[in-house]
């Protein structure tokens, strides 16, 4: 079960943190802009 469950949940939390970078980066952009 966890040799499943790991992979998924580091991916997930990946995934979140990649989407909040994203995020900040758009909002530093417009206000560059």
């Amino acid at each position: 079960m966890f040799n499943k469950i790991i992979p998924i949940t580091i991916y997930i939390l990946v995934f979140i943190f990649y989407f909040i970078i994203a995020h900040f980066d758009i909002i530093a952009l417009k206000k560059g802009k």
